[in-house]
């Protein structure tokens, strides 16, 4: 569903996440301010793990509330965040980190806390269709 608004083409939120499906696991982090502790912490936290990132398929958005979202550190001016607040049930006033699986479905939610490496990292090998990854890049490699 494709709605134009003043010019410029914006879809639902659903509708943006629909690329990543059986592709992408997709990190999100919702932010009220760019100015946040924790926000800068959880930054940290990803840019330190970038290989680990790659090798589970992952994609990171930030979304700070009514500013910007980036996706993998690029601006995207288009996106508004509003929607993705909406969509998502995130209060603007909330340090939120959501995980999806690459079914799209959601698989984790912290709320006023830093996600660590280790935890998301668990969680995602722990999930069937990383095993099945898993397996095959060992495979590969024998």
């Amino acid at each position: 569903m494709l709605i134009i608004f003043s010019g410029c083409v914006q879809s639902s939120a659903a509708d943006i996440f629909d690329q990543y499906v059986w592709k992408k696991r997709v990190l999100l982090v919702f932010a009220p301010d760019s100015q946040g502790v924790l926000l800068d912490q959880q930054v940290a936290v990803l840019q330190a793990n970038t290989a680990g990132f790659k090798d589970r398929d992952l994609v990171t958005w930030v979304l700070i509330d009514q500013e910007r979202v980036t996706i993998d550190g690029e601006v995207k001016p288009h996106l508004p965040t509003n929607r993705f607040y909406e969509y998502f049930g995130v209060d603007s006033k909330d340090f939120t980190v959501i995980l999806l699986g690459k079914d799209g479905g959601e698989k984790l939610r912290l709320t006023n806390q830093i996600l660590s490496s280790d935890k998301l990292f668990s969680v995602i090998d722990a999930m069937p269709m990383r095993q099945q990854e898993m397996r095959q890049q060992e495979m590969k490699t024998k």
